[in-house]
């Protein structure tokens, strides 16, 4: 059977895509991409991990950092921070965390490790991390001869956000709930990337009752999945399964290009979003089913201005690839 070489290429970048790359210590591929991972094992007198240096990516054209101590950080992000606090005539902290772009050779700790003791990836069930097996006494007998962990390479970009201000009152017999909103706006838009455990995409669109009873938090950022990291066992027994030392890397990209980060919608002035919304009830304080039902009859006059402001709750953002 024959192929065209653009559909065999477009395949063979999909299966690379979601496929883990094995890691073996060779000069590196003239195929690169934003994101890439080059792990490896740090070492030094009072701390020992996993560490990798990561091919520089851009989102909207800006550079991504890492968070690192300052004794640990590249000696040329070491310079520019010097220099950067002698114009502003402070000394510099050597103690204090500091923020390495990728340009600069930043280091990204691999320590957040998660097990994963059953529905291993088939690439690694091939490797001998297979799943438990259950016994007749109902518990499970583990058959794997390899040991897996993983952890979560994320991107966050910072964003506007919206804060909530929630007051309750007395009206009669019943409630008065005031709900000011605002518009908050980060200093410091630069992308950055941390490691977790395991990424969830926590996007939830703002709901009514969750803004008027406060319990709607706006994170002020958006994130995306660049990859996941794994480090695979030598076979069982280990003879100290607290080194990882020379457990084998691979990784997972879910990414690779320089992305570009858009809000769902230009946030307003401040002031716009500053008018405060009052609901008041004639019912009895607590009893929230009944004032969202009163809601929903359409009997209120606040109706349109709760469905203006939910539409402005959610400032979220997408990443489009570049």
């Amino acid at each position: 059977m024959k192929y065209q070489a653009k559909f065999w290429k477009s395949l063979l970048q999909k299966v690379g895509q979601y496929l883990p790359v094995r890691f073996d210590y060779t000069p590196p591929s003239a195929r690169t991409h934003p994101w890439q991972l080059s792990p490896y094992w740090y070492k030094n007198w009072d701390k020992s991990e996993w560490r990798a240096t990561v091919l520089p990516g851009l989102v909207n054209g800006l550079p991504a950092y890492i968070s690192m101590p300052f004794k640990e950080a590249p000696p040329s992000a070491q310079a520019r921070i010097e220099k950067e606090n002698s114009k502003k005539n402070l000394d510099t902290d050597k103690n204090a965390l500091i923020n390495v772009y990728l340009d600069e050779e930043a280091q990204i700790s691999l320590n957040r490790f998660v097990g994963i003791p059953a529905g291993a990836p088939d690439f690694f069930k091939r490797l001998g991390v297979t799943d438990p097996i259950p016994t007749r006494a109902g518990d499970t007998e583990p058959t794997a001869t390899r040991l897996l962990k993983s952890c979560d390479i994320v991107l966050t970009q910072p964003r506007p956000s919206l804060t909530n201000r929630v007051e309750y009152g007395s009206f009669g017999s019943g409630v008065q709930i005031t709900s000011t909103p605002g518009l908050s706006v980060p200093r410091n838009r630069e992308p950055f990337l941390i490691s977790v455990k395991r990424f969830v995409d926590k996007k939830e669109p703002p709901s009514f009752r969750n803004v008027f009873f406060n319990t709607f938090v706006d994170t002020g950022r958006d994130e995306v999945h660049l990859s996941r990291f794994y480090l695979l066992s030598p076979t069982l027994p280990l003879l100290d399964p607290d080194d990882l030392s020379t457990w084998q890397p691979y990784v997972e990209y879910k990414c690779h290009y320089n992305l570009v980060h858009a809000t769902q919608q230009i946030p307003k002035a401040k002031s716009n979003y500053e008018k405060p919304i009052t609901i008041q009830t004639g019912l009895a304080f607590g009893i929230a089913d009944s004032i969202f039902n009163n809601l929903l009859t359409g009997g209120l006059n606040v109706a349109n201005d709760v469905l203006s402001y939910l539409n402005q709750r959610d400032l979220s953002g997408k990443f489009y690839i570049v």
